[in-house]
C-alpha cells in the first residue's frame, strides 16, 4: 500500500493519458476495471512513490482515466491539468456528437474540475493567442490552429511523462495530433515541439500501457472483435514486439536491446528479470530514492528551516 506521509518531498512518477474522445458509454465500466489494474500494480510495485497524472480533461479518455484516479487513489493520484487554450475557446470545442452535447460535456468537466482543482498550480496551461484565433472567420483556419493546439498539447504530456495511458483502437486511422501519433511520439521520440535537445534536456522516449478501446466513429467499420477489447499491451520503444499484458507478469520481459540505465550502481537489487528492463529500473531507482527520503525527513525539514 502506498506510503503517502512526506508526500512533498519525494519524487513522483508521472503519467501522461491519451485516447479517443468518442467512446461509448456501455464501454465505460470496462475500461474503468483496466485503468485501475494499472494503477493498483504501479502503487504495489513503487509503494513510496506518488503519482501525478496529466490530463487535458477532454471528452471520453482523459475525463474517463482522470474520474478512476479520483475515485480510486485520491491519496495517491495527483492530476494536473494541461490545457490546449484558455478556458473559454476550450468548452466551445466540448461535446462529441451522439454522445454526449456541449452543455453535458460542460457540466461533467466543471464536476470533474472541482475534485481536482485546489489551486491555480494544478493547472498547466499553453502559449495560445485568443486574439489572433478570434480574428478569423473561416472555421478551416481555426481548426487548423486548434489541430495544431492539440497535437502540441500531446507532445507535452508525452515527453513529460514516465509513462503514457493510451486508451486507444490500434486498427483506428490516425490523425495528426490525434491518439494514435501521441502514442508513435512516446515510442520514438521525435517531438516536433517540445524536443528541442539542449545541454540539459533530452526528448526521451517511454513505455505506453494500451488498453484497446472501441469508439464510435469505428463502430461500423474497423471495430475491435470481442477478444481484442478492452486488453492490455506493454509498448516498449526500441523494439518491434508487443507484448500482451496478462496483469500478473507485468515488468518480467527481458530485452537485452534495451539501453542500460543511467544509474551506474543501483541503490537497490534488480532481478536478473529486469536487468536489461531500464525503464523499470527507472521507475524502481525513483521508488529507493523515495524511501531514504521518508527515513530521513526530519533531517531534510531541519535543513530546510536553515534556509
Amino acid at each position: 500500500m502506498y506510503n503517502n506521509r512526506n508526500k512533498n518531498y519525494k519524487i513522483p512518477l508521472v503519467i501522461g493519458v491519451t485516447g479517443h474522445r468518442d467512446i461509448l458509454k456501455e464501454d465505460y465500466f470496462k475500461l474503468e476495471k483496466q485503468i485501475e489494474i494499472i494503477f493498483k500494480s504501479l502503487q504495489e510495485k513503487y509503494p513510496n512513490t506518488p503519482l501525478i497524472l496529466l490530463s487535458p480533461l477532454a471528452d471520453g479518455a482523459d475525463r474517463l482515466v482522470a474520474n478512476v484516479a479520483v475515485k480510486k487513489f485520491k491519496d495517491y493520484i495527483d492530476i494536473k491539468v494541461v490545457l490546449p487554450f484558455d478556458e473559454e475557446t476550450y468548452k466551445n470545442t466540448f461535446g462529441v456528437e451522439g454522445i454526449s452535447t456541449k452543455e453535458e460535456s460542460i457540466s461533467e468537466y466543471e464536476f470533474l474540475k472541482s475534485k481536482i482543482v485546489n489551486n491555480k498550480n494544478d493547472f498547466i496551461k499553453l502559449d495560445f493567442d485568443k486574439n489572433y484565433y478570434n480574428n478569423f472567420d473561416d472555421e478551416k483556419e481555426k481548426k487548423a490552429i486548434r489541430n495544431k493546439q492539440y497535437f502540441m498539447v500531446g507532445e507535452y504530456i508525452s515527453i513529460h511523462s514516465h509513462i503514457l495511458v493510451a486508451l486507444e483502437n490500434p486498427k483506428s486511422v490516425g490523425k495528426v495530433g490525434g491518439t494514435s501519433e501521441v502514442v508513435r511520439i512516446k515510442l520514438s521520440g521525435e517531438y516536433q515541439y517540445f524536443g528541442k535537445q539542449n545541454d540539459v534536456s533530452y526528448p526521451e522516449k517511454g513505455l505506453v500501457y494500451r488498453i484497446n478501446t472501441p469508439r464510435l466513429s469505428d463502430h461500423d467499420t474497423i471495430s475491435l472483435n470481442g477478444n481484442e477489447k478492452y486488453k492490455i499491451y506493454k509498448l516498449f520503444p526500441d523494439t518491434n514486439k508487443l507484448h500482451e499484458w496478462n496483469n500478473e507478469e507485468l515488468d518480467k520481459y527481458n530485452f537485452k536491446d534495451f539501453k542500460e540505465h543511467l544509474f551506474s550502481k543501483p541503490c537497490l537489487t534488480i532481478s536478473e528479470k529486469e536487468k536489461y528492463n531500464s525503464y523499470r529500473q527507472q521507475h524502481l531507482q525513483i521508488n529507493c530514492l523515495n524511501k531514504m527520503i521518508e527515513s530521513n525527513v526530519d533531517r531534510i525539514e531541519k535543513k530546510l528551516k536553515k534556509i
